[in-house]
């Protein structure tokens, strides 16, 4: 079955993704939306933290992420170029996100 996918994937890959409709209001809504709530935590974790200003984390939190979203767009366009295949990038970037997901319920269990 995941053979079977992989293969479909390759064949249609050319196809996938129409340049007018990725920023169709209907792809975006579920991303706008889990980037509020995440916006909505670490706004509730800066003003649980007791921080009088938020100026300095706003500022550090928006260059940490103009960096990191930059280098992953280069990096990004580098290995789309190199590797001929991009399901070989998406499969790292979805088993980046189970990482990522499985370190913090580790940590959730074990404190």
């Amino acid at each position: 079955m995941i053979i079977d996918s992989i293969k479909e994937s390759r064949k249609t890959e050319k196809n996938c993704c129409p340049a007018g409709d990725f920023f169709a209001a209907k792809r975006l809504f579920i991303p706008a939306i889990a980037t509020s709530l995440d916006a909505l935590a670490v706004g509730a974790g800066i003003a649980f933290s007791g921080t009088s200003t938020i100026i300095f984390p706003a500022l550090t939190m928006g260059i940490v992420t103009a960096v990191c979203s930059g280098t992953a767009v280069l990096l990004g366009k580098y290995l789309q170029k190199t590797l001929r295949h991009t399901i070989f990038l998406s499969i790292a970037g979805g088993l980046a996100i189970i990482a990522v997901g499985c370190k913090i319920l580790w940590e959730h269990l074990h404190n």
